[in-house]
């Protein structure tokens, strides 16, 4: 390591030199808020040393990881060197420079590393070349010197120019020819957030008879508008701590594992086209999940208080609970042929009411109009 020093110095303090070498600055192209600075070099130049400032309207780096990709010949960061007294004695040889947190970010105004307590908007970026004996070295072909990550507010842009620094010498190298620090500003697009919103959906829609444990069953979002005119997806709270529905169709189903959980169920929209265009969560749709509800078959009862026989209190009872609480009486009509389910008919042909008209119309159920999932939603709770 004895011959760096005297090598750093020698870069530090060589007077300007010309030499055939462009720097210009351009916005990267990945659209991701990047300055890329580039060098070219024609014919034999050789670029020893290499020292321009950089000045950002509406933007600034943050950090010392914003100074990205420097160009690996130049490997000899004069002012960290500086700055930390004793860095590169750290080092086993030449052949591990710059060291692994060195870096080539100097202030613009005086000798030494570029302070970076608070987000900077000036500064300097200073190379040397060092080959691997400890001799000066030295950079012959060009390409992207360096690229600068830039915090820009949202939906505005940054302007960055660079101009050769005159403290540290600007460029200097070897074969004379022509320098030129490009002094033509890069304008670079700082993140782009749209502006539109998406109103609050409604709180979810849900069955009627409510949500019973081990039912897969559908809950409705709708309401939502973007202000654009896109599309809008949902997704679901489903308010037992489980995770959230994926993005998709206003309606969507779930399966309760936990009888007598309170639920309070929520949705949420998006724009489709726009991903980051969020509502806000809805209001609740609260409910208890019932007991597990199975098929129905004729030794279930109906009957209030402890009586376990099937009679015509359990028919009158199962018809005003679907009535009342599940199907309204047109609908239910379908199970039984008649515009106005009334309690009072029988279903064995017999002139009374009695348990057997409960089998007939249970097994008629069962068999012929509802699927045992669908029509498990007719029983009373608890079971």
């Amino acid at each position: 390591m004895r011959k760096v020093l005297p090598i750093l110095l020698a870069i530090a303090i060589a007077a300007p030199a010309l030499a055939d070498v462009t720097v210009s600055v351009a916005e990267g192209t990945a659209a991701d808020q990047m300055a890329e600075i580039s060098l070219a070099i024609d014919g034999g130049a050789v670029v020893r040393g290499l020292a321009i400032t950089v000045t950002v309207t509406n933007g600034s780096i943050d950090a010392v990881a914003d100074l990205q990709e420097v160009m690996a010949g130049f490997n000899a960061y004069i002012d960290y060197y500086y700055s930390n007294t004793g860095y590169l004695g750290t080092l086993a040889d030449e052949t591990e420079l710059p060291g692994a947190v060195a870096h080539a970010l100097a202030d613009p105004d005086a000798a030494g590393v570029l302070d970076l307590a608070a987000p900077k908007s000036v500064f300097s970026i200073s190379l040397g070349a060092l080959d691997n004996s400890g001799a000066q070295g030295g950079v012959t072909a060009g390409g992207i010197l360096a690229k600068i990550a830039l915090t820009i507010p949202e939906n505005e842009s940054a302007t960055v120019c660079i101009a050769s620094d005159a403290l540290r010498g600007g460029i200097v190298g070897d074969t004379l020819g022509t320098v030129t620090v490009d002094a033509t500003c890069a304008s670079i697009a700082g993140p782009v957030i749209p502006t539109h919103t998406v109103s609050t959906p409604n709180a979810p829609s849900i069955l009627a008879g409510g949500y019973f444990v081990g039912q897969s069953l559908p809950a409705t979002g709708s309401g939502a508008v973007c202000s654009d005119g896109h599309a809008v997806q949902y997704r679901f709270d489903w308010g037992d701590g489980s995770a959230f529905s994926a993005w998709g169709a206003a309606t969507q189903s779930k399966s309760y594992a936990t009888a007598g959980a309170a639920i309070s169920m929520k949705v949420q929209a998006r724009c489709a086209t726009d991903n980051l265009i969020v509502s806000e969560w809805s209001a609740g749709t609260d409910f208890t999940v019932g007991s597990e509800c199975q098929k129905f078959n004729a030794s279930k009862r109906f009957a209030s208080g402890t009586d376990n026989t099937l009679n015509a209190t359990d028919l009158t009872n199962m018809v005003t609970y679907i009535n009342t609480n599940r199907f309204s009486p047109t609908v239910f009509a379908v199970v039984t042929s008649n515009a106005n389910y009334d309690p009072r008919r029988n279903f064995d042909a017999t002139a009374t009411i009695n348990a057997a008209d409960l089998t007939v119309i249970v097994n008629y159920i069962n068999a012929s109009r509802f699927s045992p999932t669908v029509f498990a939603r007719v029983c009373p709770t608890p079971w």
